[in-house]
């Protein structure tokens, strides 16, 4: 968590997931999902999950989207 508070997105182990708006950094066995909030400094993370098997399903996987983007206009409307 470190590395990406320094580093944000070019942290070493964050990666963007292709088909969503959703980055994702691994710690230990679990998952940070988040994204940047635009026109800030800060990044949104607005999920943090067990990831035990190979993959993820689509349909978690946008259901884990839509949190962090609740989380992002949240932070987007107190500043």
């Amino acid at each position: 968590m470190g590395l990406l508070r320094i580093n944000g997105t070019r942290a070493t182990g964050a990666k963007k997931l292709r088909a969503l708006d959703l980055w994702e950094i691994r710690i230990g066995d679990f998952r940070a999902y988040f994204c940047p909030v635009r026109g800030t400094n800060l990044l949104a993370v607005g999920a943090l999950e067990a990831k035990r098997t190979r993959r993820l399903r689509m349909t978690k996987l946008r259901m884990i989207e839509r949190r962090v983007h609740r989380w992002r206009d949240t932070l987007k409307e107190t500043r």
